[in-house]
C-alpha cells in the first residue's frame, strides 16, 4: 500500500484539522535514513510513524487546551 494512500485511508487529514500533510518531506528523511533499496519498507513503516509523531507534535503545540492535554499524556502513560 502507498503511504498516500494509507494517509487517505486514515482520514487524519480530513478529521484532524490541525495536522499537516507532511508526507513528501518525512518520507525524504527517511530515505536519508535508510538508503539502501531492499529496506522500501523500512523507510514506509518510518514515514508512518513520523507522520503520526508529527500529529501528536501539532496536538500538544497548536491544538490541545491544558486539561485536555493532561488527559492525553495520562492515556499514552498508561499504555506505554
Amino acid at each position: 500500500m502507498s503511504i498516500k494512500r494509507w494517509w487517505k485511508n486514515t482520514k487524519l487529514g480530513e478529521n484532524l484539522i490541525f495536522a499537516r500533510d507532511r508526507l513528501m518531506e518525512i518520507f525524504f528523511w527517511s530515505v536519508g535514513m535508510i538508503d539502501q533499496p531492499q529496506f522500501g519498507c523500512r523507510r514506509v513503516n518510518l514515514t508512518k510513524l513520523g507522520s503520526l509523531l508529527t500529529i501528536v507534535d501539532d496536538l500538544y503545540d497548536i491544538y490541545g487546551t491544558l486539561d485536555e492535554l493532561k488527559l492525553f499524556t495520562d492515556a499514552i502513560e498508561r499504555f506505554v
